[in-house]
């Protein structure tokens, strides 16, 4: 994706990461209820809620590192643009 200038990049990459903060936010609400309801889901792969429990860590994770990603380009693009 090109862009007009460094600050279009800066305000689509924080647009980007305010979306997977707030799908971190939502996921990680989604696991604290597994959790309440079904202690052990964690460790029992038995539980109803085993599944969607390891796909909500894998999501988490994913998001996690979407937001990582954002603060290290902007990072650069801020960078550069003090030089």
């Amino acid at each position: 994706m090109l862009f007009r200038s460094s600050e279009d990049a800066i305000k689509f990459i924080e647009k980007r990461e305010n979306i997977f903060i707030k799908r971190l936010e939502y996921y990680n609400k989604e696991l604290n209820k597994i959790i309440q309801v079904n202690t052990d889901a964690a460790n029992n792969t038995k539980s109803p809620y085993f599944g969607k429990y390891i796909l909500l860590l894998k999501a988490i994770s994913g998001a996690n590192e979407e937001v990582r990603w954002c603060k290290q380009i902007r990072k650069i693009y801020i960078k550069q643009e003090h030089k």
